[in-house]
């Protein structure tokens, strides 16, 4: 099965970017600059700064990608399940749409080739931090509720709704957004993807 990704940008050179990247893992990739009625996806990649989301029913997952750091995943009219600032690396993006694509290499039901030995991690209450092999970073108060859930599970899938109740909220689109500042802050101490997205069911810290 070949997935279907959509970009919808009037940026032609960033959305050419974006094309080359999930083309060369074998992605049927398609740019326009309006959400045509006609367009069906599997992923659709949604310039929030120039161009309307299609209607929910022609896409199963949505990132949206701005310039305008006012606008957050929180805003849930934008029915994105993520929303990146620009700059970005593509390789967080890459992780997420691949995540939502079983069979693909980098998948969520792919096998690795080999796998890398799991990662020193711990909590500490104290300073609300989280220590990843030698390096200690510091956590908000929420970020650090969404870890210790995930590491009080490792290796199983937490759900949305777990987590949501584990920080107070009722709304799950949170997660998805506190996990996003976790894997940020992951990346500046480790290569390695340590929280994955399980589609459909929520989260497994590797």
């Amino acid at each position: 099965m070949k997935y279907q990704i959509v970009i919808l940008s009037d940026d032609a050179v960033f959305a050419r970017m974006l094309e080359l990247e999930f083309q060369m893992l074998d992605l049927s990739v398609f740019v326009a600059d309006t959400p045509d009625a006609e367009i069906e996806a599997d992923v659709i990649l949604l310039d929030l700064d120039s161009v309307l989301p299609p209607p929910p029913d022609r896409y199963t997952r949505m990132i949206g990608f701005t310039r305008n750091f006012a606008i957050s995943a929180l805003d849930s009219n934008r029915q994105c399940s993520m929303i990146l600032h620009r700059p970005f690396e593509l390789r967080l993006l890459r992780q997420e749409v691949l995540a939502w694509l079983p069979g693909i290499a980098g998948g969520a039901e792919a096998q690795p080739k080999r796998e890398r030995a799991r990662l020193s991690l711990s909590v500490d209450r104290e300073t609300c931090a989280l220590l990843c092999c030698e390096n200690r970073i510091l956590l908000t108060q929420t970020e650090f509720c969404v870890m210790e859930c995930l590491l009080a599970n490792r290796g199983e899938v937490v759900s949305r709704e777990t987590i949501s109740a584990a920080i107070g909220e009722s709304a799950t689109n949170k997660t998805d957004v506190y996990v996003c500042f976790l894997r940020r802050k992951l990346e500046k101490v480790t290569d390695q993807a340590i929280i994955l997205t399980v589609r459909g069911k929520g989260y497994r810290l590797k």
